[in-house]
């Protein structure tokens, strides 16, 4: 749990110093990027549920 704390305070402080250097790209991948990354994600999530309840009940 420690490590877990301590790369996550790291990680932080990292992207918050890439932020303050280059504050539209960082603009840009907070309220782009991640929301992105997140739709694509749970899209993909979804379509492996999809795909596994579409074998079980035999729909090709």
């Amino acid at each position: 749990m420690k490590k877990l704390s301590r790369f996550e305070n790291r990680l932080e402080d990292i992207l918050q110093q890439f932020v303050k250097r280059h504050f539209f790209i960082g603009f840009l991948v907070v309220f782009v990027g991640f929301p992105l990354l997140a739709t694509a994600i749970l899209m993909a999530a979804t379509s492996v549920i999809s795909f596994i309840i579409a074998l079980l009940f035999g729909w090709n």
